[in-house]
């Protein structure tokens, strides 16, 4: 049968046919030229025409529990440390006599009081992300404290908290400061809580713009009452 012969429906129907032949054709080989590019740019055979950075929202630390510090982090001098101490046992006068021993060492003491909460250990060292080598550097002076993280307060994020406790002993002496070795490592315990560099990028733009002149406080620090 020539062309001739079809009827005007048949002619129609067979060059739909083509037309979807050629369409099909044209996808399958749209897609395969598709997987081919994409298994050489998995395979790093052919670089991806757009790299974009994986990007995620700052993840929030885990307060209330010891922080991580990047691994063979040195401790601070005495002299970067600024704490406020806070007697959190029923011992009098300990905050004045702990501040006076920190002090010697060089130790910048803020508010000096007591605290009702109740720490089992030598202290509790509280720190925001902004000051967690200081904090572990400040409990290499005391034996048996402990660091623990806590919301930025933004009116003052660097300074300590040193919360006395119950197993407390001593500072260190001047003497005993001066025989530690100068290349030691900070210590932290291996259950520690990451930080994500991002939130602490996060917060020092905070910082740095200042939203109010007063600062946004943090998580409020227990109530301090005059020393003992």
């Amino acid at each position: 049968m020539t062309k001739k012969d079809l009827t005007p429906r048949e002619i129609y129907r067979e060059r739909l046919a083509r037309t979807r032949s050629a369409t099909y054709l044209s996808i399958i080989g749209f897609l395969s030229l598709v997987l081919v590019i994409s298994l050489l740019i998995t395979g790093g055979l052919l670089k991806a025409p757009i790299d974009p950075a994986f990007k995620h929202k700052p993840y929030e630390p885990t307060y209330y529990q010891a922080p991580c510090i990047p691994k063979g982090e040195t401790p601070a001098p005495p002299s970067a440390i600024k704490v406020n101490v806070l007697n959190a046992t029923e011992t009098r006068g300990l905050a004045n006599t702990t501040a006076d021993a920190l002090k010697a060492l060089g130790v910048k003491v803020g508010k000096v009081g007591n605290s009702s909460l109740t720490v089992d250990n030598a202290g509790k060292i509280r720190a925001s992300v902004h000051a967690v080598r200081q904090a572990y550097s400040l409990a290499t002076l005391i034996p048996g404290s402990s660091v623990e993280l806590i919301p930025t307060n933004f009116g003052d994020p660097e300074t300590l908290e040193l919360l006395i406790g119950d197993g407390y002993e001593k500072v260190l002496t001047a003497e005993e400061y001066k025989n530690l070795a100068n290349d030691r490592k900070l210590q932290v315990p291996e259950a520690c809580a990451p930080i994500d560099p991002d939130f602490v990028a996060q917060e020092n733009e905070q910082l740095k713009q200042k939203q109010s002149p007063e600062g946004t406080p943090g998580t409020p620090s227990p109530a301090a009452t005059p020393a003992k």
